[in-house]
């Protein structure tokens, strides 16, 4: 009985959330389409001012080494905020076997 009512209690409150929580993910969805849309204006504008000082392949190539580099900045930021630090990392998930007396 107390179970049930902790689960009607819970659907009740969870109930009004969901379509607010929707609503918030469409308007995140356009604004991260829209930011991408932007990136590439800006990473057009880039390239295209480096090629009034150097050949459209040399702007193309320094443009492409500057965003793999900003990528594997921004994975290795996001792996360290993830992953916890090796010290951390109970035993069994290291593959260290834990000892079982017996």
């Amino acid at each position: 009985m107390v179970r049930e009512q902790i689960e009607l209690a819970v659907r009740e409150a969870l109930g009004g959330m969901v379509p607010r929580l929707r609503e918030g993910a469409k308007w995140n969805a356009m604004a991260a389409v829209l930011a991408l849309y932007g990136g590439g204006a800006l990473v057009t504008t880039m390239l295209l001012l480096i090629a009034l000082v150097a050949p459209a392949w040399v702007a193309a190539l320094i443009v492409g080494v500057l965003l793999v580099i900003a990528a594997a900045i921004v994975r290795a930021l996001a792996k360290s905020r993830t992953h916890p630090e090796p010290s951390h990392v109970p035993a069994e998930r290291r593959g260290v076997e834990s000892h079982r007396p017996g």
